[in-house]
Formats: C-alpha cells, structure tokens, sequence
C-alpha cells in the first residue's frame, strides 16, 4: 500500500487550502461531481483532525493491486523526483505519478481487475497529485 499526500508550506495548512483541494476533486470526479466538499468523508475527517490537533493531513491510500500495476513503478518515480525532505515538487515528478497511476487504472481494466473503489482511489490520488502541481506544491509518498 502506498500514501499520496499533500505537503503545502506550514503557514498555508489551513482549512481553506484542505477545502479547495476537495472542491478541485469534485470538480474533477466522475464520482463525486454532485456532492460539496461537505458531503464528502474524507473533506470531514480532514477538517475534525484541523480542529482538533491543527493536523494539515490530506491523503489517498492506494492498494498494493494499485501500486503493483503501476508503470512505471510509483517507488520508482518518488525515487527519482524527492527532494532532501522526501517529498516531490517537481511538475515532471508529479506528472509521472499521474501517469503511473493511468497505467495502473488501464492495466487493471484489461485484466479485469479494475473495480469501482479501485478506480476511486486512483482516481482521487490523481487528483492530489494535480492539486499539488497547479499549486506549486508537494506530495510526498510512503
């Protein structure tokens, strides 16, 4: 399993910046194009841990079945692009994350494997990533 999340600088980790990633997502969703940020889980459970603890977490779990049908592979490319902080910021590197999940997603589809919650969670890390990239911000990955 593997983790995209957001990494934006300190002094922007606020609610606003979590709720506009959300709304890039549903601008962007084939699944979530009707709801609001506050229909959506994940956009709830991001903005309870910020005001709880002030945790800026914005994130997507991909499976290992995403990850292993990745070309090339995400380990790879993060490997690549990461800068001393472990984190990519670099447009080429995020777009190379955006395609190696395409790959994952067509790979997936030609052997079958490609499922609703499969194709969401591709879905919604490809939509961090290009988050992050229109926004001259990061993603890290572990």
């Amino acid at each position: 399993m593997g983790t995209f999340s957001l990494i934006v600088p300190e002094d922007e980790q606020t609610i606003e910046i979590g709720k506009a990633c959300y709304r890039f997502h549903i601008d962007h969703s084939q699944y979530d194009s009707d709801k609001s940020p506050e229909e959506l889980r994940d956009y709830r459970n991001f903005k309870e841990k910020m005001n709880e603890n002030e945790r800026f977490m914005v994130y997507e779990k991909a499976s290992h079945t995403i990850v292993d049908a990745a070309e090339p592979p995400i380990q790879h490319v993060f490997d690549e692009y990461r800068d001393d902080e472990f984190v990519v910021h670099d447009s080429e590197g995020l777009s190379r994350f955006v395609e190696a999940l395409e790959a994952a997603r067509e790979n997936l589809d030609s052997d079958g494997g490609i499922i609703d919650v499969r194709d969401r969670k591709i879905e919604k890390c490809i939509n961090i990533i290009l988050f992050a990239r229109e926004n001259n911000y990061g993603i890290s990955y572990s």
